[in-house]
């Protein structure tokens, strides 16, 4: 029998994707959904080589493209013992709706943008959602890491929003 002591063991690893063209050009990205870059590729093998020498549980994962490379690229090097990737449309990033996807982070949209994540109630209008309520989708992440898979960690591959 397993006895999970969470003060001795490592239950898990929280990895962000790796860079996309809007990051390299301080773009949002919200809910666009850009491909990771050669420098996305590179760093998401460089988590990979660094996991491949735990032994992972399994891999969960956000639905968007980026975050799904990520977690394949982890799959391919890593040592996983589930054999497969699970994706989870709640680790989705902050949906900050057409109001900021895809814009550059002028000095402006940041100021407006601060005034969202002071008051995390507020919605981003329009197709957008409040930082309260990504924060509840995403409470998710906690459910992974606290229940291991086969006594092994988990890894979640997610977005800046969610560890921020």
């Amino acid at each position: 029998m397993f006895n999970y002591d969470p003060a001795h063991q490592l239950i898990g690893y929280i990895v962000r994707h790796g860079e996309t063209d809007l990051n390299a050009q301080n773009r949002w990205r919200g809910w666009d959904n850009p491909e990771l870059n050669e420098d996305g590729v590179r760093a998401a093998g460089a988590v990979a080589r660094y996991l491949s020498f735990e032994k992972i549980g399994r891999l969960v994962s956000s639905d968007f493209l980026r975050a799904q490379q990520t977690a394949e690229i982890i799959m391919d090097l890593a040592c996983v013992e589930c054999q497969y990737v699970a994706y989870d449309p709640n680790l989705r990033s902050w949906a900050i709706g057409s109001k900021f996807s895809g814009k550059e982070k002028t000095p402006e949209l940041l100021a407006e943008f601060k005034g969202y994540t002071d008051n995390p109630e507020r919605v981003i209008e329009p197709d957008g959602e409040s930082l309260t309520q990504m924060r509840a989708r995403n409470d998710v992440i906690f459910q992974y890491l606290a229940v291991p898979y086969k006594g092994l960690p988990t890894v979640v591959i997610c977005h800046t929003s969610n560890v921020t």
